[in-house]
């Protein structure tokens, strides 16, 4: 920052700082860090700048998410009383290939936790999903 060829504006919300400008009675330690300070250009508030900045920025302003409440209570999921009536399915995907497979289908029964595992392949399209299902 000494010896730039330019000007370097500092922008910071360090309290010290604020301290060391605003203070009227300095000891000799704070009276000389004012003293190397004040050779520096510090603009104090950057909170305050950059709240302003946003929003007035659109593009800020598009991707801002804006704290909401929840929609209601959460409400737990209806327990199935029959097995095979509530599944989950999922692709476990980037394994090495086995006898011509690289992927396996995982079927689980949220009522009896049974699994039923079959390999396929990660280029799997809807109808190759049904043959397997």
């Amino acid at each position: 920052m000494e010896g730039a060829k330019h000007e370097i504006d500092i922008w910071t919300d360090h309290q010290n700082l604020k301290y060391f400008i605003t203070a009227k009675k300095l000891n000799c330690r704070q009276a000389c860090w004012a003293l190397f300070l004040s050779r520096f250009n510090f603009h104090l508030g950057i909170s305050k700048y950059v709240l302003s900045y946003v929003d007035g920025c659109d593009v800020c302003q598009r991707g801002k998410a804006f704290p909401e409440m929840p929609a209601g209570k959460l409400m737990l999921n209806p327990i199935s009383n029959m097995p095979w009536t509530d599944i989950s399915v999922d692709f476990i995907m980037g394994l090495l290939e086995a006898q011509g497979y690289d992927a396996i289908l995982v079927v689980c029964d949220k009522f009896t936790k049974q699994v039923h595992i079959t390999p396929t392949m990660k280029e799997m399209n809807s109808l190759g999903l049904a043959h397997l299902y």
